[in-house]
């Protein structure tokens, strides 16, 4: 009997034939019809009612190197080529890394919310609406500009061709409110635009440095002498270092006792905006675009606003005849600077896209697959004998007669009633 049963699931487990497939197929193909149309039923449904349509917007941009130098030897065009085609796929890479991505998402985020920044005790306060003001940590809204960052890595999509220097970018969005497609297209420029202010950002801060000791000493006495219309005579040995001031000649006597007293006091003051002078007037010099700015802090409101505009002018003079030593290019991503050039054909419009087909055709493939899963795991689970062949097999006995299938006049009268 033991023997009998292990014949039976061996013979059970021998596998099916796809004659034996295909003939199961088409005796259960009432099931596999109708579980296939539920599912393509159930798919359409979902992609036109449930499923929110995309925003797609593309922008195209190309990678030029200058053939006239490059790590100080000239290429020739050929070169010039094919060295931006090496650069094609890096770049692609970098446009979606988080130098990117993250410059991207803090003008999407300060543009949705209207955030303005204040730096003061580390909060930064957003204006979410012309009636609410809320505040939000410097964390708050890293978080923010995180997960906006990874929605945009998520949605941008580089593609290009190995022997052609074209960037294709297309970024695409699942619809959330009414301004989905202007954002969308806002995003695709913004990723060209801060691709490019990354790569060419200085390892250092703009250059910049402070006036010497001694030249803002000479615009603090010259202002005070200006302001007050007086000659203030000072000690100029050890190059001010040891500064004192001597007298003051003008329109103004003092007794011998009263201008000690004067003098001590101006120094003081001088010496003090000096200081102030120092730690917060700075030159910033830009050696491409030969801008050159003296920038202020909040602390140089500390200053006599009349003084401060004749430190200024004094200043100004002294660091356009003296100008600052140059600086060599050394940006945060050299292989990328100035590489990437925006194309005329940038997205005006996004297109919208349901994919209600696809999603369709999906269902109706996941719904075949499915009901012919359910026909085969049945069959398998199957234990009865199909065929004379199988039985003589699990038994090892030859069948002599099968009976065929037929009904009794009972069951014939049972239909009949």
């Amino acid at each position: 009997m033991e023997n009998m049963n292990q014949n039976a699931n061996n013979a059970n487990n021998e596998g099916i034939s796809f004659v034996e497939l295909f003939s199961l197929l088409k005796r259960n193909i009432i099931l596999i019809a109708v579980v296939t149309l539920v599912f393509t039923i159930i798919g359409g449904v979902y992609g036109k009612f449930v499923k929110k349509p995309v925003y797609s917007a593309t922008a195209t941009a190309i990678v030029q190197v200058d053939n006239g130098n490059i790590s100080g030897n000239g290429m020739s065009e050929y070169n010039a080529f094919v060295y931006a085609q090496y650069l094609v796929n890096s770049m692609s890479e970098f446009i979606v890394s988080d130098n990117v991505t993250k410059e991207v998402a803090k003008v999407l985020i300060d543009e949705k919310y209207q955030i303005t920044h204040n730096e003061e005790d580390g909060v930064v306060v957003s204006h979410f609406s012309k009636l609410e003001q809320k505040e939000l940590t410097k964390e708050e809204y890293e978080k923010l500009v995180t997960d906006k960052a990874n929605v945009v890595k998520g949605g941008t999509k580089i593609s290009y061709n190995d022997e052609s220097l074209i960037l294709k970018i297309t970024y695409s969005l699942e619809e959330v409110d009414e301004t989905t497609d202007d954002e969308v297209i806002r995003t695709v420029k913004l990723i060209i635009e801060k691709t490019k202010e990354v790569s060419v950002t200085l390892k250092k801060q703009t250059p910049t440095y402070t006036f010497p000791k001694i030249e803002a000493i000479k615009a603090v006495v010259k202002a005070y002498e200006k302001k007050y219309n007086v000659d203030i005579i000072t000690n100029e040995s050890n190059n001010y270092n040891e500064f004192a001031i001597l007298s003051v000649e003008g329109d103004f006597t003092y007794s011998e006792e009263e201008l000690n007293e004067k003098l001590i006091a101006l120094q003081n003051h001088i010496s003090s905006d000096v200081n102030t002078l120092r730690n917060n007037f700075i030159v910033y010099y830009d050696k491409h675009s030969l801008v050159l700015a003296i920038k202020t802090t909040e602390d140089s409101k500390e200053l006599d606003e009349e003084i401060a505009g004749h430190c200024l002018a004094y200043l100004n003079n002294y660091a356009l005849e003296n100008p600052m030593e140059e600086y060599s290019d050394e940006y945060l991503y050299p292989t990328f600077a100035n590489k990437l050039v925006e194309m005329d054909n940038q997205p005006s419009y996004a297109t919208k896209s349901t994919k209600i087909v696809i999603i369709t055709i999906i269902a109706f493939i996941v719904g075949a697959a499915v009901s012919c899963g359910i026909v085969l795991v049945r069959y398998l689970l199957d234990d009865t004998f199909k065929s004379r062949a199988q039985l003589e097999e699990a038994t090892g006995i030859n069948v002599l007669t099968s009976i065929p299938k037929f009904t009794t006049k009972e069951e014939n009268s049972d239909e009949n009633e």
